[in-house]
């Protein structure tokens, strides 16, 4: 297994301000699965969550390599991650970058991915511009009240009625 020496601590200073995993010749190490779910987060405190993503390779950094770029060329962002990473950049700071799971597959990291956007954080807490895949099998955030298609059967316009199936029941 890679030592991977830039991998950061969670206590966030000036010096230590992201948690990706790479070697330093931006080479992701082969042990890594090649999915993960990451999060740009305030870097007083890595539970200020500002935006939930789900890449691979080096996606994560991508964000803000773009606002360098942005604040480089005296340009605006076009998308309200920018303008929260730019009001850091101004105090002379950088976001937390940190993968919080590696996966397998795409579909595994997408699930994960809207699970922390939608039931984790929630969507109106973060400046995510959509609640990833498939966001109505998720409980909203603060959400206790039954719901159709998690808690009971979804009712279809035709009448009809979608029911989930336990497929350790059927095998028995």
């Amino acid at each position: 297994m890679t030592d991977i020496p830039s991998l950061k601590h969670c206590a966030a200073s000036d010096q230590d301000t992201y948690l990706l995993a790479h070697d330093g010749d931006n080479n992701m190490p082969e042990s890594l699965l090649p999915f993960y779910v990451y999060v740009l987060a305030d870097p007083d405190d890595i539970l200020k969550v500002f935006y939930v993503g789900m890449g691979r390779d080096e996606r994560a950094l991508s964000h803000w390599k773009e606002v360098r770029r942005l604040i480089g060329n005296q340009q605006q962002g076009a998308h309200p991650k920018h303008e929260r990473m730019m009001a850091i950049a101004r105090d002379g700071r950088e976001p937390i970058q940190a993968v919080i799971g590696r996966f397998e597959t795409q579909d595994e990291a997408y699930a994960v991915e809207s699970t922390l956007i939608n039931w984790v954080y929630g969507y109106d807490n973060l400046t995510n511009q959509n609640r990833g895949r498939n966001p109505d099998q998720i409980r909203p955030f603060n959400c206790g009240r039954e719901l159709e298609g998690i808690d009971v059967e979804r009712r279809i316009t035709d009448g009809a009625v979608m029911t989930l199936v336990d497929l350790d029941q059927q095998r028995d």
